[in-house]
């Protein structure tokens, strides 16, 4: 088990009787499965259909606790409060849970000296007096731990590093690593507004529901799930080693048996010793890729296309 405290995010507060149908009317995700014991993966759409940002919805006694990608908060507090006028609802900045920690775990079992009963299922909380843990979706196992009140701060992180059996936290790179190679996406505020749901695959993770009325962008997200086929998506993408031109935003350029494939790379984790792992866009058809492919900029590098599948 390895644990990290997350200090990447930012934190959205609604506060207010209509925190529920008011989000419901703005973001991706159906808002009424919100619970105490549910929280929510969404996204917030501009009118054409693109991501302004992603978030992870946490149910709270105010309203609704979003958590975003760090930098990304403001806009979205933003683009909400545009909408707010006409519903009992505030939006905020907020400084969100005392501390957060990241927590990638194969042995579940020991997650019970923290918690009786620590959740099961993706996006399921638990709550203590203290803290709040969440299991996220996909593999490997993640979650996170909330701690709301200061004063068991510190003794929840003291209960982490035991757990790990090491004298300090790790740091957060490992739980990053662990979120790219589950295949999820989050926007920074350099993405903002630059990729439709369906590159990132929001369409197939669950960030979208199909289900759900109208909110802003709908129409457009329908209609490329409904009626287009896409072209391209995201793309798990290993690397045998570090190279400086692959970085997060970077095009990059592929070579497959003299063929040249273009790419975008969303996100870029480095994981034990030398290895990388990248959220790419590529075309759909690298999905039957099964030799290795050539960067260009770096032709030493060899890199491995992974399909990702969602749970």
């Amino acid at each position: 088990m390895q644990v990290c405290e997350l200090r990447q995010y930012e934190y959205v507060l609604i506060a207010g009787p209509d925190s529920i149908p008011f989000l419901q009317g703005q973001v991706t995700c159906d808002m009424t499965q919100l619970t105490n014991e549910q929280c929510l993966a969404g996204a917030l759409c501009n009118l054409k259909g693109r991501v302004i940002g992603d978030f992870l919805c946490v149910r709270s006694a105010e309203g609704c606790l979003l958590q975003i990608s760090e930098g990304n908060g403001q806009k979205i507090a933003e683009t909400l409060s545009k909408y707010a006028v006409f519903s009992k609802v505030e939006v905020a900045i907020q400084s969100g849970p005392c501390r957060t920690f990241g927590i990638v775990a194969n042995e579940r079992l020991l997650l019970n000296e923290l918690l009786p009963a620590p959740p099961t299922l993706s996006y399921q909380t638990a709550t203590s007096n203290s803290a709040t843990m969440i299991k996220l979706a996909g593999t490997p196992d993640r979650f996170q731990v909330w701690v709301w009140n200061a004063e068991n701060a510190d003794l929840v992180a003291e209960s982490l590093r035991r757990l790990t059996d090491q004298q300090t936290l790790a740091d957060s790179r490992h739980y990053d690593y662990a979120e790219t190679l589950a295949g999820r996406a989050h926007v920074s505020a350099q993405h903002s507004e630059a990729f439709t749901p369906q590159l990132l695959n929001y369409d197939l993770s669950g960030v979208v529901n199909f289900q759900k009325g109208c909110y802003t962008g709908q129409e457009v997200v329908a209609r490329m799930h409904y009626r287009a086929e896409a072209k391209k998506r995201l793309f798990l993408l290993l690397a045998d080693g570090p190279s400086d031109a692959l970085n997060d935003g970077a095009d990059i350029a592929l070579v497959q048996q003299d063929q040249q494939i273009k790419a975008q790379v969303v996100h870029r984790s480095c994981g034990p010793g030398d290895s990388v792992a990248m959220l790419v866009i590529l075309p759909t058809t690298c999905s039957n890729c099964e030799q290795s492919l050539l960067l260009e900029q770096d032709p030493k590098v060899g890199l491995t296309v992974s399909a990702l599948s969602y749970t």
